[in-house]
């Protein structure tokens, strides 16, 4: 069971922290980027070319007209090297629904969108008989790169808050923790992003006031630690009972993320005078199979 607020401590240290949470939508992938560079984050989920892919599927879709409320239009990936999506409109049958193939389109080695296959519907054969189709098509193509899809922009997101030493409320996400030293950057992201046409809530709380906030900041630390440390740890034992070798690189990225989550639960015991009793079990138990895999390493097993 997660730790609260130490007893014996006389004050709580952490006065102030926010609770965030967001909505994202398909933003300028280059607004996005622009937001994480103020505050010093440079990583951001790379381009999502499939996804650019189904987007001008969708505009070849609204051409033709063929979306119809109840005969929903949904795409699939293709199984085959590369990029590639088909569409397919769905009909109610007597017995079961139909599926009717309607178009599928690929991206090359040159990232340049070629049509796959064209179905029977007359909408669609006319759409794609025309000679400038490809110019068309690649020209929707490059401006839908030009975006990063909401779950991406969420991924940022989650990112940027993970590296200022926020924590998870929940464990499906959702809803973060942002303490005081973070609060800046991530209100300086979140202004941007709904400059954007994002809408990110950023909501300052007196913790002072607010026992019950910090009893749930403070066990959502515990769980978040003790998930990650979980994950690894797995990792780590699965390489021990089947004698597998570890790898140096392997190795030191464990070494590294261990080292930011023993961070991460000093900071939390600093702001709220407290004792992170199920993380730190959770962390100790990291860094002796990590020792035990360093010695397997050192051994030449």
């Amino acid at each position: 069971m997660a730790s609260g607020p130490n007893p014996k401590s006389a004050v709580m240290i952490a006065t102030v922290g926010c609770v965030a949470f967001w909505t994202a939508f398909r933003v300028l992938r280059q607004r996005v980027i622009d937001a994480l560079a103020k505050v010093g984050v440079t990583a951001v989920p790379p381009i999502d070319f499939y996804d650019a892919l189904v987007e001008t599927g969708k505009n070849v879709i609204d051409a033709a007209n063929l979306r119809q409320r109840k005969c929903p239009i949904k795409p699939d990936s293709l199984s085959r090297t590369g990029v590639g999506v088909e569409f397919y409109q769905t009909f109610k049958g007597d017995k079961q629904n139909q599926r009717e193939f309607l178009f599928s389109l690929g991206v090359d080695d040159k990232n340049t969108v070629f049509v796959i296959q064209v179905g029977v519907n007359p909408a669609l054969q006319a759409f794609f008989a025309n000679p400038q189709v490809d110019a068309i098509l690649n020209t929707l193509y490059q401006k839908h790169l030009e975006y990063m899809p909401s779950r991406d922009v969420t991924d940022a997101l989650v990112g940027l808050i993970a590296s200022q030493k926020g924590i998870p409320m929940k464990q499906t996400g959702g809803v973060y923790f942002v303490p005081d030293c973070a609060i800046s950057a991530v209100d300086s992201v979140f202004h941007d992003l709904n400059a954007a046409g994002c809408r990110c809530t950023l909501l300052k709380q007196d913790l002072r006031n607010n026992p019950e906030l910090v009893k749930q900041v403070l066990e959502a630390t515990n769980d978040s630690l003790v998930e990650e440390c979980q994950k690894m740890n797995d990792v780590m034992q699965d390489i021990i009972d089947n004698d597998k070798a570890p790898r140096a690189n392997g190795m030191a990225t464990r070494m590294q993320q261990l080292g930011e989550f023993a961070r991460l639960a000093e900071y939390y015991e600093e702001q709220f005078g407290t004792n992170l009793q199920a993380a730190r079990s959770a962390l100790s138990k990291s860094f002796e199979l990590i020792a035990e895999l360093q010695i397997r390493k050192s051994a030449g097993k």
